[in-house]
């Protein structure tokens, strides 16, 4: 016998191979409705709507209900080996005509067709490996970052690559905001992960050489790994023979484009203080950003204003001066902190005091540059030094300037 179970108006037939002839229920049946079935493959699902309803309409009704195979598709039904216009009325006189298994109403067949599977969502995984080599995959033996394609709801950590790192011991894949890569996170996105490591443990009896570089980002902001959205100078411990422009982090500064990464002092490194792409660490070094000012719409509105840097002694040791004493003038962004584009100086016998005010004006009641000052307009700051502390058995030559000022105020 069949089963038939209505639910919401919606009736759904289970084929049995044995059925016995359907009475009772057709007569429940109101005048004005009428029922169509529609088979894929052996199942069946009953449709019960307005006589007036079309196919479409009427399978529409119990789409939800049809098990359609994967892969597949509906491409048309068919009435006793003929194609039906799904735009006809099931309350025509063919509709009624066919009964199966006792039930009232004609049933449609459906004759599938073959569907491509959707294409797979794609997304950019950036890597960045922080100093390790990559040991398998099509970036094998590349360093520094890469960028790989994955499918939407692939296994992240999975899909990465395997790291090595002379002297270090993998800690790890991390996102940009600090939160470890799980095992089973997925992709859902554009994504930027980047490796940790830690000095490895060795032989007491064995030496690991390990340099410290000091990286001024010269206005610009962090954007990966450990020290990200930090601006001025961070300290990196990295390994000795490690290729320097894989471990250097990626920066960003408004109304600026990066230029690229220079060296503090030169000494040992060529004839260009330029950071060069294979150059690799043989001992702690210093390195600074450069930067140009950013081509922009013609019609935007750019602010930038002048900064003059009064040395009073000192020699610029980094930067488009360096080596220069006296007064410069820099070109910087409204809002960009102060403190982070002003020029390293050394000055024989004296130590760097600090910036100050050249006009204290709207600085508060100090003359001293603050850490977290911003420029605000045009502005100019001078260094202050102290005498350096020395052995007091050295031999320090002093000597006095006198100043005439000829009528001037000092």
């Amino acid at each position: 016998m069949s089963f038939k179970k209505v639910i919401a108006g919606v009736a759904a037939v289970a084929a049995l191979t044995v059925s016995a002839p359907f009475t009772a229920q057709a007569e429940e049946n109101p005048a004005n409705e009428c029922t169509v079935n529609f088979r894929v493959n052996t199942y069946i699902v009953a449709s019960q709507t307005s006589c007036d309803a079309t196919v479409a309409t009427a399978f529409a009704n119990v789409e939800r209900s049809v098990d359609v195979p994967e892969g597949k598709a509906i491409d048309y039904w068919t009435l006793n080996g003929q194609r039906v216009n799904t735009g006809a009325k099931i309350g025509e006189p063919e509709f009624k005509a066919t009964n199966v298994a006792g039930v009232p109403g004609a049933t449609l067949d459906a004759v599938l067709k073959d569907v491509a599977a959707p294409a797979p969502v794609k997304h950019t995984v950036i890597v960045s490996t922080k100093g390790g080599v990559i040991q398998n995959g099509e970036f094998a033996g590349q360093s520094g970052d890469v960028q790989l394609t994955l499918n939407e709801g692939a296994n992240l950590s999975a899909s990465l690559p395997t790291l090595n790192r002379l002297d270090y011991v993998f800690g790890g894949w991390y996102y940009d905001n600090g939160k470890a890569v799980g095992a089973s996170d997925t992709v859902t996105g554009n994504v930027s992960v980047f490796a940790k490591w830690t000095a490895a443990e060795v032989d007491p009896g064995m030496g690991v050489t390990t340099h410290t570089v000091t990286v001024s980002t010269k206005g610009g902001v962090i954007q990966n790994g450990e020290f990200k959205g930090q601006t001025g100078d961070v300290q990196l411990t990295v390994g000795e023979g490690e290729k320097l422009s894989s471990v250097l982090p990626e920066l960003k500064r408004d109304g600026y484009t990066f230029r690229g990464w220079h060296y503090t002092d030169a000494v040992a490194v060529g004839t260009s203080t330029a950071v060069g792409a294979d150059d690799v660490v043989k001992g702690d070094v210093a390195v600074y950003a450069t930067w140009d000012l950013a081509d922009v719409d013609p019609g935007a509105s750019v602010k930038t204003y002048t900064l003059t840097v009064s040395t009073r002694g000192g020699t610029i040791q980094d930067g488009e001066f360096k080596g220069e004493t006296g007064d410069v003038q820099l070109t910087v962004g409204e809002g960009e902190k102060l403190s982070s584009v002003l020029p390293q100086l050394k000055r024989d016998g004296f130590d760097f005091h600090g910036w100050h005010y050249a006009d204290a004006t709207g600085h508060g009641t100090s003359t001293t540059v603050g850490e977290n000052d911003v420029i605000s307009g045009d502005v100019a700051v001078y260094a202050t030094w102290d005498l350096s502390v020395v052995d007091p058995g050295a031999s320090v030559k002093t000597y006095t300037l006198t100043v005439s000022t000829n009528g001037g105020t000092i």
